[in-house]
């Protein structure tokens, strides 16, 4: 399903409609409300800084593993803006994460205890520095403006697996210790399988 808003695609691929479905049956309805809204909340941090900084955002697709945002390529955008509209979504997160926690403090609510826990995963998620995610795309932002680009992508690519391989052994510790969780393992497979791709591509 495609909406066009503002010359903006929004794109909703039915890989997005089958996850939620599942996390439907394996989690409860308010779960899944709160990670669906903390994950929008997550890419509206991006969406902002794109705004302020006059990106031209062509298309938002909603797929399996979150959101994609492709935007028209602005060169003259310094790295240090680059990194900031990568970090837009953690800040996000992070904020609402500490208003959620005060609302529990002051009305002892399940849902904001809940809605601060998740915002905090997501923020701490992306804060593995493996190129696909938030920090990662920092970290190569931050290597770009000391080095040429045949270096930060090596420097990148070894930090990406060395952290990869240990969210995969991480991941193997869980399951034999604490249980089978297909999310952690859906999740880890595909960080592991976009690594090695980027890493060979």
């Amino acid at each position: 399903m495609t909406l066009i808003v503002n010359e903006t695609k929004y794109n909703i691929d039915f890989t997005f409609a089958l996850t939620v479905t599942l996390m439907l049956i394996l989690c409860s309805e308010e779960t899944v409300i709160i990670s669906l809204f903390s994950s929008m909340l997550h890419e509206l941090g991006h969406l902002m800084l794109m705004f302020l900084f006059r990106q031209k955002v062509i298309s938002v697709t909603f797929g399996c593993f979150g959101v994609r945002i492709e935007r028209q390529l602005n060169h003259s955008l310094s790295y240090k803006k680059e990194a900031l509209i990568a970090l837009g979504g953690i800040m996000v997160n992070f904020v609402i994460a500490g208003i959620s926690a005060l609302c529990y403090c002051v009305y002892a609510s399940d849902f904001a205890l809940k809605l601060a826990a998740v915002n905090i995963f997501i923020a701490l998620f992306n804060m593995i520095p493996v190129d696909t995610l938030d920090i990662g795309r920092v970290l190569r932002y931050t290597l770009l403006c000391y080095t040429d680009e045949g270096k930060c992508q090596r420097t990148v690519n070894i930090v990406s697996l060395v952290f990869v391989n240990l969210l995969v052994a991480g991941c193997i510790v869980y399951c034999l210790f604490l249980g089978f969780n297909i999310s952690l393992i859906a999740v880890t497979v595909y960080l592991y399988v976009i690594t090695l791709f980027k890493k060979w591509s």
